[in-house]
């Protein structure tokens, strides 16, 4: 689907690539991504875009090698960790419903289905490092003194 322009966007558009100002500056000043704009101007654009943006990087270069989401076993203790960038502790929001773990962060929400092993298990606590929330997830107490101390009953 093509994107069009407005007169009057197509005027400041024009008026900025003769000014020398980057995508950034011209989706700025008309109300676009950068990436909007190129789809408006064009395949040599898109490409002097691509440029802008990535430089001197190769299409199979890495650009990021963080684990977005693991679980770790520290001791009896099972560990859920989100990479949260960005965040701040006042606008983060964590809660369970059945075997989902749902995360607000300011006005965003997302809900994680728990793997098998965690679904058994309750929150223990959740805390926020650098820029990681770790959820951390035990037996209920009931059932650690059960299997602690053996069978319960008579």
């Amino acid at each position: 689907m093509a994107l069009k322009l407005t007169p009057r966007q197509l005027v400041l558009s024009m008026l900025a690539l003769l000014n020398g100002l980057g995508y950034k500056e011209i989706g700025a000043r008309i109300g676009m991504s950068r990436g909007q704009v190129a789809d408006c101007l064009g395949r040599k654009r898109k490409r002097e875009l691509g440029d802008e943006v990535y430089g001197d990087l190769e299409a199979t270069d890495i650009l990021h090698r963080e684990e977005p989401i693991r679980v770790r076993k520290r001791g009896s203790v099972y560990v859920l960790s989100l990479h949260l960038p960005f965040t701040d502790r006042t606008d983060l929001d964590v809660f369970r419903k059945g075997d989902e773990l749902f995360v607000r962060v300011g006005p965003y929400k997302r809900n994680l289905i728990l793997p098998q092993m965690l679904q058994r298990l309750d929150i223990a606590d959740a805390t926020f490092v650098e820029d990681r929330l770790e959820v951390r997830f035990t037996r209920a107490p009931a059932l650690q003194a059960a299997g602690e101390g053996g069978s319960a009953g008579g």
